[in-house]
C-alpha cells in the first residue's frame, strides 16, 4: 500500500509539472511567493530611498547620461544603457524613474526565475523551497545598484532571464523561449562588453538536446555576435574613424592589470620586438616605483592605474596626444587596441607565474571577499548633466540624509558574509558529492546543472581575469548559486525522503540499470568546458608548486647604469649636474627632496633625499615638506611628476623658495625646462590678515634675505605704519610707507 500511495505520489507530481507555465504561475501556491519577493522589494525600496532620496552617481553615470543627451556612441561602454535612460526619459524626465523601473525589473526577473525553478523541480519539504527563496532574495548589493545610474543591475537581471530561459529551454523545449533567449543575448551585448562569452557559454549544453531547436539556438547565437561585431565597427567608424571592432578598452585595462605585476618581475627589454613597446616600457620604468607603492599600500587590485591622470598610462596617452597632435578618443582607441594591448599580453604570456601571484590570485580573493568599489564612494564627477535632463531644481544638492552604505562597518559585514556564503555553498557541494551514488539525476537535470555550474566559472574566470572585481559585477552570479543551491538541497532531502520510505519496507526494490545511468554521474558532459575548468584550479595550484617566481632585484642598480648612458639627453644632464651642485655647494646636512632619490644619492656624494608623492595638491607639498624638515628641492625637466606636482607647490608659494642653481632655459619647441636648485625655508613669506586672498591688515612678512617687514598691509603691499629690520634684527626703517614705498619717519 505504501509503495503504491508513493507511485501514485510521484505520478500527480509529474502532472503537476506538465501544467502550462502560466497555469501553474497563476496557482494560489505561488502568490505567497510572489507577495515575499514584492513586500522584499518594496521594503528596500522605502528604506533606500528614504537614506537617498535621489539615484547614486560616479563619473561613468555621466557618461551614460552624455551619451543618452547626445545619441552618441562612448567607446567605454555599449550603447544599450543609455538606450534604456532614453526610452525612461521619453516617458517621464523624473529621475526617480529610475530607482523605481531598476527596482520593478528586479522584482520581475526575481519572481520568474523563482516560478520557473519551482515549476520544473517541486519542492520536496516547503522549508527547503522557503530558505532557498530567502536566498534568491536576501542580495543586498542588488537593491543598492537599482538606486544607481549604472548599468549592473540592468545587466543582472538580463542574466536573471538568460539563466531562466536556459532552464526552460533544457526541460521543455520552449520556441518561444528560444526566441526570448536570444532576444535577451542581443540585448546583454549592448549593455556590457562582458557579455560577448554569453553566446557561446551555453551553446555546448544546448547541444546536448536533441532536435531542431539546438541548431536553431546555435545559428541564431552565432548571427546575434556577428550583428553585434558590425554594430559596433560601424559606431566605430563614425566616432574615431577607425574600422575596427576592438574599442580599445580591454588594452588599457588589461596594461592597467599586468601594473600590479611590473614591479615585482624583471623584464628583459631584449624580448621586445617592437620598438613602440619598448618605449613605452621605458617610460613605465622611469616612475616603477610608483606603482610599487600604490601596489604594497593597497590591500586591493583596482584600476586606478587606468583612469588617474596623475599615473602613467594616461600620462602616456597624454605625450602620444602632443607627439602625434592627435584627439583624445582616437588615441585612446589606438594606444589600447595596439600598444597597451601588445604590451600586457607580452607580459602576461612570458611572465606567467607572476601574473598569477600578484593579479590572478589576489583577484580570486577579492571574489570570496568582494572590494566595495563605486559604493564606497559615490560621487558624481557631472551633476550639471543630471540636473539639466532630468529638469532638477538648481537649489537641490541631490545630497543623501546618511550614507550608510559607505560605511566601513557596513562592507565589513557584506565581506563576512560573503564568505558564509561561499562556505555554505561549498558544504552543499560536498554533501552532494559524497552521496553522488544515491542522488537520481535525469539528463536534463544533469545538462541543467553542469551548464549552469560551467557558465558561472566561466564567467568567474572572464571577469576576474579582465577587470578587478568588485561586489557589483557579482550581482547576476547570484541567480546561478540559487539554482545551484536549490536543486542539491532537493535532491539531498528528496534522498533522504525517499531513504525513509525505502525503510519501512522488507525489501526494497534495486534499481534498474536504466535509472543507475540517471544518477549523479559526468556523462554527455562537454569535455572541453571540464577541461577549461580543470585548468583554472590547476593554475592556483601551480601557485603552491612554484614558489620561486622571477622577482625583480637589484633595480637601482639596473636603473643608474641606464640613467649614466642618458649623459647626452639635455634633460639628464641637466639633472645630474643638478646633483653635482648640491655636493659641491651645499653641506651634508642638507635634505633634498626630488624624484630620484636614488639617482640624487649616486651623483650628490651620498647626501641625504627623499621622494615626495606623485600626486598631492600644493598645500599637501607644503605640508609634506614641512613634517620630512626638507631644506631643498630639485625641480627637473628629466622626470614628468617634478614639474606635475612640485612646481605647482612652487607657483603658489613662491616666497617659501629661493632658486640657487638654474641649469638650462625654456625651449617650447624642443618642450624643454629649467632644471632648478632651491632652498626651501617655512618661515619664509608673509603671516597675518587678508581680504580676498591678499596682504591686508596687521601682519609680518620674512624675505629670503633674513630682511623682516612688520607693519600694515593694503593690497599685498606694505602701507601705513612698518618697520623693515635686517637679517640681525636691526631697525632699518621705521614709518609710513605707501605702495610698499618708504615714506618717511614717524
Amino acid at each position: 500500500m505504501k509503495e503504491k500511495k508513493s507511485k501514485k505520489k510521484a505520478e500527480t507530481k509529474k502532472k503537476k509539472r506538465e501544467f502550462p507555465f502560466f497555469n501553474f504561475m497563476m496557482q494560489k501556491s505561488q502568490a505567497l511567493d510572489f507577495a515575499i519577493i514584492l513586500g522584499s522589494c518594496l521594503l528596500a525600496y522605502i528604506g533606500i530611498r528614504y537614506f537617498y532620496p535621489y539615484p547614486s552617481t560616479i563619473s561613468d553615470s555621466g557618461g551614460y547620461v552624455e551619451a543618452a543627451i547626445q545619441n552618441i556612441f562612448y567607446i567605454y561602454r555599449p550603447f544599450g544603457y543609455s538606450y534604456f535612460l532614453q526610452i525612461l526619459h521619453s516617458l517621464t524626465t523624473s529621475i526617480h524613474s529610475i530607482f523605481i523601473v531598476q527596482m520593478l525589473l528586479l522584482f520581475f526577473a526575481t519572481s520568474f526565475l523563482a516560478v520557473t525553478v519551482k515549476y520544473f523541480y517541486t519542492p520536496v519539504k516547503k522549508w527547503v523551497w522557503y530558505i532557498s527563496l530567502a536566498f534568491l532574495i536576501f542580495t543586498p548589493t542588488s537593491f543598492i545598484m537599482a538606486n544607481w545610474i549604472m548599468s549592473d543591475l540592468l545587466f543582472s537581471v538580463q542574466i536573471y532571464f538568460i539563466v531562466s530561459l536556459f532552464i526552460f529551454i533544457i526541460k521543455r523545449e520552449s520556441w518561444i523561449a528560444a526566441i526570448l533567449y536570444i532576444l535577451l543575448i542581443f540585448t546583454a551585448l549592448h549593455v556590457r562588453y562582458s557579455a560577448l562569452v554569453f553566446p557561446f557559454a551555453l551553446l555546448p549544453f544546448f547541444l546536448l538536446k536533441k532536435g531542431k531547436i539546438r541548431w536553431v539556438i546555435t545559428l541564431l547565437s552565432v548571427v546575434v555576435f556577428f550583428v553585434f561585431f558590425l554594430q559596433i565597427k560601424k559606431s566605430m567608424k563614425e566616432r574615431v574613424k577607425m574600422e575596427q571592432f576592438s574599442t580599445g578598452f580591454d588594452g588599457w585595462v588589461y596594461t592597467s592589470n599586468v601594473l600590479h605585476v611590473l614591479p615585482y618581475i624583471d623584464v628583459n627589454v631584449k624580448d621586445f620586438k617592437d620598438s613602440k613597446l619598448k618605449k613605452f616600457h621605458n617610460f613605465i620604468m622611469e616612475d616603477i616605483d610608483i606603482i610599487k607603492n600604490i601596489s604594497d599600500s593597497s590591500r586591493v587590485i583596482g584600476a586606478g592605474f587606468m583612469w588617474n591622470n596623475r599615473l602613467q598610462l594616461k600620462q602616456y596617452l597624454h605625450k602620444t596626444m602632443q607627439e602625434q597632435k592627435t584627439q583624445y578618443l582616437p588615441t585612446f582607441v589606438k594606444l589600447g587596441s595596439t600598444v597597451y594591448k601588445d604590451y600586457a599580453m607580452h607580459i602576461m604570456t612570458h611572465y606567467p607565474l607572476a601574473f598569477l601571484h600578484y593579479y590572478y590570485l589576489p583577484n580570486i580573493k577579492q571574489t570570496f571577499y568582494p572590494h566595495a568599489g563605486c559604493l564606497q564612494a559615490p560621487d558624481p564627477k557631472k551633476p550639471k548633466i543630471f540636473y539639466e535632463y532630468y529638469k532638477i531644481d538648481k537649489e537641490n544638492a541631490m545630497q543623501v540624509k546618511r550614507d550608510l552604505f559607505s560605511n566601513p562597518t557596513y562592507h565589513s559585514a557584506m565581506k563576512i558574509l560573503h564568505l558564509m556564503m561561499w562556505m555554505t555553498i561549498m558544504g552543499i557541494g560536498v554533501a552532494a558529492f559524497l552521496k553522488r551514488k544515491k542522488l537520481v539525476f535525469s539528463t536534463d537535470d544533469k545538462i541543467v546543472f553542469w551548464g549552469l555550474f560551467c557558465f558561472a566559472v566561466i564567467c568567474y574566470a572572464s571577469s576576474i581575469f579582465a577587470a578587478p572585481m568588485e561586489i557589483r559585477y557579482t550581482i547576476g552570479m547570484h541567480s546561478i548559486r540559487f539554482v545551484f543551491c536549490y536543486i542539491l538541497l532537493n535532491k539531498l532531502f528528496g534522498y533522504a525522503k525517499v531513504q525513509n520510505e525505502l525503510k519501512t519496507t522488507e525489501k526494497p526494490q534495486k534499481k534498474s540499470a536504466s535509472e543507475k545511468k540517471e544518477f549523479f554521474l559526468f556523462k554527455k558532459i562537454p569535455v572541453v568546458y571540464i577541461v577549461i575548468i580543470s585548468i583554472v584550479v590547476l593554475s592556483i595550484c601551480a601557485y603552491f608548486m612554484f614558489s620561486s617566481i622571477k622577482v625583480r632585484k637589484g633595480i637601482q642598480t639596473t636603473q643608474i647604469k641606464v640613467w649614466e648612458e642618458e649623459i647626452n639627453n639635455p634633460k639628464m644632464s641637466a639633472f645630474i649636474e643638478a646633483c653635482k651642485f648640491c655636493k659641491e655647494h651645499l653641506p651634508d646636512s642638507i635634505l633634498v627632496i626630488t624624484r630620484k632619490p636614488e639617482i640624487f644619492y649616486e651623483f650628490s656624494g651620498n647626501q641625504k633625499a627623499l621622494n615626495f608623492p606623485y600626486s598631492a595638491e600644493p598645500d599637501t607639498i607644503i605640508s609634506y615638506l614641512k613634517r620630512t624638515k626638507a631644506t631643498h628641492i630639485i625641480l627637473d625637466d628629466r622626470f614628468r611628476y617634478a614639474y606635475l606636482t612640485l612646481f605647482p607647490a612652487v607657483q603658489k608659494n613662491p616666497e617659501k623658495f629661493k632658486v640657487l642653481k638654474q641649469i638650462g632655459g625654456v625651449d617650447t619647441a624642443r618642450k624643454v625646462n629649467p632644471t632648478y636648485v632651491m632652498e626651501f625655508n617655512d618661515k619664509w613669506g608673509y603671516y597675518g590678515e587678508r581680504i580676498d586672498g591678499k596682504k591686508t591688515g596687521e601682519g609680518y612678512e620674512l624675505f629670503q634675505d633674513g630682511r623682516k617687514y612688520e607693519g600694515n598691509y593694503a593690497n599685498d603691499l606694505p602701507e601705513g605704519n612698518g618697520t623693515l629690520y635686517d637679517a640681525l634684527g636691526n631697525v632699518i626703517v621705521k614709518g609710513k610707507w605707501r605702495n610698499g614705498m618708504f615714506v618717511g619717519a614717524q
